[in-house]
Order: C-alpha cells, then sequence, then structure tokens
C-alpha cells in the first residue's frame, strides 16, 4: 500500500506539471499574438514626424507660365476702338468741294458749290441753285458809276428779319419775305444798297417762277448762299 500510495502522487505530480506546462503554453502563445497585433498597429499608423510641416493642401492646377520679355519686345497693343474713331474722323473730315469765281471786269471773287453755277452779266452776278428757279442776285457797281442797282417793287408777303450774314466785313440783315407760311425771298440789308470800299452792292435770293403760290425758299438753301456770300473777297 505504501507503494502504490507513492505512485499515485508521483501520478498526480506528472498532471500537475503537465497542466502546468500546457498553461504557460497557452500563455506564451497568446502573449506572442498580442505583441504582433500591436505592432502591426503601430506599423499601419503614421507617425507624427511623418506627417507634412504645413496643413495646406497642395494645389494640383498646372502652374501658371508667365512672360519674362521685357515690355519693349513685346508687340503694341491696337485698340479697335482707335481704329474706329480714325475711319470716323477721315470721313468726317472730307469736305464737299467748292469753286471759285472771280469777276473778269472788277476783280472780287467767292466760292460757290458745285451743285451752284454762276453767269456773269453787266452789272450783276447770278447764281442759280441747280435744278430750280432759285437764285442768289448779286448787283454790283464801282462808286464812281451812274448806274441803277435797285430792284423795284415787291411781291405780296411780309418782311421778317431773321438774323445777319458777314458779308466783306460788314453785317448785313435778313428780311425774308413771307407769304402764307412760306418763304417767298431773302433780301439782305432790305436789297438797298451796301457800300464797301469803292463797291456798292444790293444782294438778294429770289425765284422766277411766274406762279408765285408754288414758290418756297428752303432753309437749307438760304444757308449756303448765306456761305457764298461770306466768301467775298475784294481785288488786293
Amino acid at each position: 500500500m505504501h507503494g502504490e500510495g507513492i505512485k499515485n502522487r508521483n501520478n498526480k505530480t506528472f498532471h500537475n506539471c503537465y497542466l502546468t506546462a500546457f498553461i504557460t503554453l497557452i500563455i506564451i502563445v497568446i502573449s506572442t499574438s498580442c505583441q504582433t497585433t500591436e505592432t502591426d498597429v503601430t506599423v499601419s499608423l503614421p507617425t507624427l514626424s511623418s506627417l507634412p510641416l504645413s496643413s495646406t493642401p497642395k494645389s494640383t492646377t498646372a502652374p501658371q507660365v508667365v512672360s519674362t520679355a521685357p515690355l519693349s519686345s513685346l508687340p503694341p497693343y491696337t485698340s479697335p476702338l482707335t481704329d474706329t474713331a480714325e475711319s470716323i474722323t477721315t470721313v468726317v473730315a472730307v469736305q464737299e468741294e467748292w469753286h471759285k469765281f472771280e469777276d473778269s471786269v472788277y476783280g472780287f471773287s467767292f466760292t460757290y458749290p458745285t451743285d451752284w453755277t454762276p453767269i456773269e452779266l453787266p452789272n450783276r452776278v447770278v447764281v442759280t441753285y441747280q435744278g430750280s428757279s432759285i437764285s442768289l442776285r448779286i448787283w454790283f457797281k464801282q462808286v464812281t458809276e451812274d448806274t441803277e442797282i435797285l430792284r423795284s417793287g415787291a411781291p405780296a408777303g411780309d418782311l421778317v428779319m431773321k438774323g445777319t450774314v458777314t458779308f466783306l466785313g460788314q453785317g448785313l440783315v435778313k428780311n425774308i419775305l413771307v407769304y402764307q407760311g412760306k418763304d417767298k425771298a431773302v433780301f439782305y440789308n432790305n436789297a438797298g444798297e451796301v457800300q464797301v470800299g469803292d463797291f456798292v452792292f444790293a444782294i438778294s435770293l429770289e425765284s422766277n417762277r411766274f406762279d408765285y403760290e408754288s414758290i418756297v425758299i428752303p432753309e437749307a438753301i438760304q444757308e449756303q448762299a448765306e456761305q457764298i456770300l461770306e466768301s467775298f473777297e475784294l481785288p488786293k
């Protein structure tokens, strides 16, 4: 019996050792797994030292290329507005061609548009507007001449003063003959004599139509007649 007791005690001791060894092995395995997992986690996470110092995200836009050429080498800029303005200026600068008339006897001269035609007669020049019966009648003589240049009589209507016209340095009053609301004629200085130096003039703008009711002197023709008178020059 003593021998069996020893045998049982030895078996119990063996089992205890075996159990202890088994538990120790399990602890080692679990410990090894935990260390491996911790190592993996540590490796997969970025460290603080590996992060960029700047928190600003990098731009993905391509860099803009800026010319480094000097200003003097760059081509000049041409504005479309400048070209347009130059074209307009060129058109405005073109003026209508005017002709010059010079009296063959007395030597005075004046200019007139292309659509007017001067006719030289004794002691007068008649400048007729093209395609009409309206004419600028300029009577003249020298102071020493015994010649009548005043017109006689006037058609029906009322004389209305309307501004002045510069003629050889003198301001001539415009007297417009108005009948039934229409301008029938223009008498400069009331068609009276105007003395300038050694010359005497009498000037009117009239129509030679027989149908008085249909006569009208348009303002545009009146303005051109004034320009003709303002261009007068005496012989030097």
